[in-house]
């Protein structure tokens, strides 16, 4: 089926949506999002974050409004293959060695540097 003016239907489907206006955030709703992302906001950026927030909604019902019916969901619109070389044994460099090109030393070992809280748990 086409549109009148060359569109498909699910094409001017969401042109429609696109520029129906959308319902209204208060400010108390931008500032209880914001609180949900941690956020302390001035009534100021919140007028500001509130058309944002709005036009994302917006584009959030556009894609909703897209008819997925019989589309594969998939991860990535490219193919990914991995290219995997044989895994073939070969000796290791002598400690010495690797001693020698760490940046830092102490008693035989390679010093790095401290990830963890000293909690002793990940």
């Amino acid at each position: 089926m086409v549109y009148s003016q060359g569109r498909s239907l699910q094409t001017a489907a969401l042109f429609r949506l696109l520029s129906t206006p959308m319902p209204h955030l208060s400010i108390d709703e931008v500032h209880r999002i914001a609180g949900l992302a941690k956020l302390q906001l001035t009534d100021k950026e919140a007028t500001k974050v509130q058309g944002d927030l709005e036009a994302i909604l917006k584009h959030v019902d556009a894609l909703q409004a897209v008819a997925v019916d019989g589309i594969e969901p998939m991860s990535s619109p490219l193919e990914h293959v991995n290219r995997l070389r044989d895994d073939i044994p070969t000796t290791a460099l002598p400690r010495q060695t690797v001693l020698d090109m760490a940046p830092e030393t102490a008693e035989g070992f390679v010093c790095v540097p401290r990830v963890l809280d000293g909690g002793g748990g990940a």
